[in-house]
């Protein structure tokens, strides 16, 4: 009886902790599959483009290929933060291999037109 009360505990705590632990290990030892950019733009203005987020992330090298452990998701949303069109930014990597970007862009309050021709909002 005893030895049967070992083996029901012994499942459930194999289920908890070395589960667990081998699937983040396997994790981090996959390469980068795909970037997908989600660009939250209720206002319909487009100030900031997917291939500008892009360029941004692969301005260190390509990153789709790497290895998900090399990948500095702070860095990238760093420098997509830094971006002023912006509200919020946010960088993850899913499972499955793909770097995740979401972004939402600020609401202009008012459109200032130069008479060289830019545009100022």
């Amino acid at each position: 009886m005893k030895k049967l009360l070992n083996i029901l505990l012994l499942i459930p705590s194999l289920y908890l902790f070395v589960i667990p632990a081998h699937l983040t290990g396997l994790s981090f030892s996959r390469q980068c599959r795909a970037i997908q950019i989600n660009i939250i733009d209720s206002a319909d203005y487009n100030f900031v483009t997917e291939k500008e987020i892009l360029s941004l992330i692969n301005s260190g090298g390509t990153v789709v290929g790497k290895p998900v452990s090399d990948i500095s998701k702070s860095e990238i949303e760093k420098k997509i933060r830094g971006l002023k069109e912006l509200k919020t930014a946010e960088v993850y990597m899913a499972i499955d291999g793909t770097l995740h970007v979401y972004a939402d862009q600020r609401n202009p309050i008012m459109r200032i037109m130069a008479l060289d021709g830019n545009d100022y909002y």
